[in-house]
């Protein structure tokens, strides 16, 4: 790690509480917004909450799967810009965010080949516009609602590739931990381990710097506290 000389970026505002969602009309500020999700999300009654919660959502797509691939988000890019939306609210995990992320690229004529285009490096990385999104993360690990970059798969090759831009942050994440408490506990453990793996990675990594070194630390330590003591020696049961 090198102490002489570093550079730290992370844009994104971060606003964290329990019932933190019920503010969102707030942030959305009257845009007209798209809601992005996936099923599993629809059957756990989340995406309800969000629309209680305000009368500017325009549309919902919730037909996220699960790693993401080229050929389901084509879809999905088509779909939502039949609409006209001034802001995306993606809620669910890093694929549903991920997903977002890419949604939110476009050129003049929101063609989705230009954004297939950028993320497998075969355009020049200019002429593009970005709709802001606020995204509500309900596991943890992903780490996409405060990153500029988002996964996409391409199962025929083989391959994943990461649609990278230095804009392409979140304008806001919201962690509102009540939303995980209806996660299977699985997934809860899954993405707890994943959280722990990210942190790891992160303080080795090449490019690391003292500051996330210091948020990388401080991570490990309280999934170490937390996550172990309450979800392997007490048993939690999630439902």
């Amino acid at each position: 790690m090198n102490l002489d000389s570093f550079s730290y970026h992370m844009p994104t505002k971060i606003i964290y509480g329990r019932n933190s969602l019920k503010d969102i009309d707030i942030y959305i500020n009257k845009r007209k917004a798209l809601l992005i999700t996936s099923q599993g999300f629809v059957k756990r009654g989340l995406i309800d909450k969000v629309v209680a919660y305000t009368d500017n959502i325009v549309e919902v797509i919730s037909s996220v799967k699960s790693h993401p691939e080229f050929i389901d988000i084509e879809k999905i890019y088509n779909q939502a810009h039949k609409n006209k939306f001034e802001l995306i609210i993606a809620i669910g995990g890093g694929s549903v965010i991920d997903t977002a992320k890419f949604v939110a690229v476009h050129n003049k004529n929101k063609e989705y080949k230009f954004v297939k285009g950028l993320t497998k490096g075969e355009i020049e990385e200019k002429d593009y516009k970005i709709i802001p999104i606020i995204s509500i993360p309900t596991t943890a690990g992903t780490g996409s609602e405060v990153s500029p970059y988002s996964t996409i798969w391409d199962m025929q090759e083989k391959k994943k590739y990461s649609l990278s831009l230095p804009d392409l942050f979140c304008e806001l994440a919201i962690y509102d931990p009540v939303l995980t408490l209806s996660a299977p506990k699985q997934i809860t453990i899954q993405t707890g381990l994943d959280t722990l793996s990210h942190a790891l990675e992160s303080i080795w990594n090449k490019n690391a710097s003292p500051i996330t070194v210091s948020y990388a630390i401080q991570s490990a330590k309280l999934i170490m506290e937390n996550f172990y003591v309450n979800i392997v020696l007490k048993n939690i049961q999630f439902y």
